[in-house]
């Protein structure tokens, strides 16, 4: 996907960035002393900073089947955005390492049983509580390219 683009707003403009993202979370839900609500969720987008003639355009999409059009609809916007003059950073710059911990799975049953195993110690103490709980976990990516040849990535 950000190959097409890229191939797209070569030429077409003065510099460019793109950015996208994609994540996953899992929210787990105790209301009432009971396991209510077990959600998968997923999000994706993909977006692109351009400069034609001195003047910014930008596209954000959350639909990666219309990133095709991402390059023509910051062009247009382009042409009402304000003068800026920005460098952007170049390949082969060092960066610092985010220093981020290796990704994990989220072991779905392992946390209903911790979501379990809290509400029965909780009702234990307090017998004529109502508990709610929520548990969630996610992961995800993201990823910086821009016109100078950087390409950054980051996974969490």
């Amino acid at each position: 996907m950000i190959e097409k683009i890229l191939e797209n707003a070569r030429g077409k403009c003065d510099w460019f960035d793109i950015y996208t993202s994609e994540s996953q979370s899992t929210p787990i839900q105790f209301k009432n002393n009971r396991l209510y609500t077990v959600k998968e969720g997923q999000n994706s987008g993909v977006g692109i900073r351009l400069n034609k003639g001195g003047k910014t355009g930008i596209s954000f999409t959350n639909d990666v089947s219309k990133a095709e059009n991402l390059v023509e609809r910051a062009l247009g916007l382009a042409a009402y955005g304000e003068e800026e003059k920005i460098d952007l950073p170049d390949k082969g710059l060092e960066y610092p390492e985010i220093g981020r911990s290796e990704p994990c799975e989220l072991d779905m049953n392992g946390e209903i049983e911790k979501g379990i195993l809290a509400v029965e110690k909780i009702r234990n103490n307090i017998s004529d509580v109502d508990v709610d709980i929520s548990i969630s976990g996610g992961s995800g990516s993201r990823r910086l390219v821009n016109s100078r040849g950087l390409d950054l990535k980051d996974s969490y």
